[in-house]
């Protein structure tokens, strides 16, 4: 059917313009003739979702035919989180829930620290509770750690730089009274200046070789040391508490004698006097008799003397 149209500068061409849309429509709506007719029938033209055209996406396919995935993610500027389940182990998307009880030793955010339960921030951040490390040691760069609640448990070594400064005990375990607790070097030194042992022993040396004196406990009651013992400051010295069951102290002869009770004299004592204060006629002190664990007796050789004589008890090794 042919559609007229008016003719330029033609008079009302209002009318045929409308007669010529009426019949367009006419021609795309009704007939077999007509140019839906024609592309229903015989295929020859391309509509919408058609699979002929070159390179076009069919919705059935659900984007399969995407060329690169990878490279239409990039320009979505979707990452790689896209592609990654949710989850809390390496190579997931947290689901923004509570933190895991155990991820590996790497922060995927690297920017903190595992540690009992919780990340914590490798600048600043409060840590409460227990910190363990497992294995390895613990290395400070510079200022200090502070533990105000819980414990520092660990395996292995501590090794900084610095001051550390806590409100509490440390406490050390060694596998044998022979296990070094705490030990301090000089940089440079081939062996440690100073050593604490798990049993108390402390043993001291130049750092340049195997320490060669020690202070220990001998038995109940009793430090003892296997070296010499000296005071190489001038006016100091070794001090003695007396009184009531001293080890020293003062008696005053009467006729000659006196009786010094102290529980600390043993059948071996070694006890020596001296002449603190003279008094009346002096003559020779000796130790006359001697009572284990009660008292001893001080006796002149001159029944008049009346001096106030120092004693010193000190006991064999």
């Amino acid at each position: 059917m042919a559609i007229t149209l008016p003719t330029p500068g033609q008079e009302h061409w209002d009318v045929p313009l409308n007669d010529a849309l009426f019949e367009l429509q006419q021609d795309i709506t009704d007939g077999a003739n007509t140019y839906v007719s024609r592309v229903e029938a015989d295929n020859t033209y391309a509509r919408v979702n058609d699979s002929r055209i070159s390179n076009s996406l069919q919705k059935a396919d659900n984007l399969a035919a995407v060329q690169s995935k990878s490279a239409a993610r990039v320009n979505l500027g979707l990452g790689n989180s896209a592609t990654r389940d949710v989850g809390t182990t390496s190579g997931t998307v947290a689901d923004g829930g509570a933190l895991p009880t155990h991820v590996l030793a790497a922060d995927p955010h690297g920017d903190r620290v595992w540690a009992s339960g919780q990340f914590l921030p490798v600048t600043g951040g409060v840590l409460s509770g227990a910190l363990e490390i497992g294995t390895g040691g613990l290395t400070l760069q510079s200022g200090g750690l502070t533990i105000t609640s819980g414990n520092l448990t660990h395996t292995g070594n501590v090794a900084r730089t610095g001051d550390t400064s806590q409100t509490g005990k440390v406490a050390t375990y060694g596998f044998s009274t022979l296990s070094p607790g705490f030990t301090a070097t000089v940089g440079g030194d081939a062996q440690d200046r100073w050593r604490v042992m798990a049993s108390g022993l402390m043993e001291w040396g130049s750092g340049a070789i195997a320490r060669d004196v020690n202070l220990y406990r001998a038995n109940a009651d009793i430090l003892a040391t296997d070296d010499d013992f000296a005071i190489n400051v001038a006016g100091k010295g070794l001090k003695v508490k007396e009184g009531s069951n001293a080890k020293m102290g003062t008696a005053t002869l009467v006729a000659g004698a006196a009786t010094v009770n102290t529980t600390v004299v043993t059948a071996t004592s070694r006890i020596f006097l001296t002449v603190q204060t003279a008094g009346g006629t002096q003559g020779h002190l000796r130790i006359s008799a001697r009572t284990a664990g009660t008292s001893f007796t001080i006796t002149s050789t001159s029944a008049t003397e009346t001096s106030t004589v120092a004693w010193l008890i000190v006991e064999p090794a």
